[in-house]
C-alpha cells in the first residue's frame, strides 16, 4: 500500500503561504501559526528525570505551587503526543491539547510518586 504524498509537505513555505492567502484560509493559517508557536514554546521546557519527578511530586504534595507548575509544564509534551492520533477527527490539535491539559491538571494532583510509576 502506497500513501499519497501530502501536498502541503511538497510545497516551499512561501508558495504554501501564498496559496493559503489566495484561498482565504487565513483562519487555518492562524490556527497553524498558533499551534506552531505553542509547540515551539513547550519544546523549550526541560523534561524531568525520574528523580526530579519524585522530588517535585513530593514538594507538590507539601503544597508547593512552583512544584505544581513545574510538573505541569514538564508534561505538556506528553499531552501533545497523546492528542496527535486524534488529529483529523473533527477537532483542531489545539482544542485536543486543551482538553488533554485539563486531564493533565487532574493527573498532577493525583500523582503519587511512592507508587513507582512515571
Amino acid at each position: 500500500m502506497s500513501r499519497e504524498p501530502d501536498p502541503e509537505a511538497a510545497l516551499p513555505a512561501d508558495d504554501l503561504a501564498l496559496l493559503l492567502a489566495l484561498s482565504g484560509a487565513d483562519e487555518d493559517r492562524e490556527q497553524r501559526d498558533s499551534t506552531t508557536s505553542y509547540l515551539n514554546e513547550i519544546g523549550l521546557i526541560p523534561l524531568l528525570s525520574s528523580a526530579e519527578e519524585i522530588v517535585t511530586a513530593r514538594a507538590l504534595r507539601a503544597g508547593d505551587s512552583a512544584a505544581r507548575k513545574r510538573m505541569i509544564e514538564a508534561n505538556l509534551r506528553l499531552v501533545v503526543s497523546a492528542a496527535r492520533p486524534y488529529i483529523g477527527r473533527g477537532l483542531p490539535l489545539l482544542e485536543l491539547v486543551a482538553e488533554g491539559n485539563l486531564g493533565l491538571l487532574r493527573a498532577v494532583e493525583k500523582f503519587d510518586p511512592e507508587r513507582g510509576f512515571r
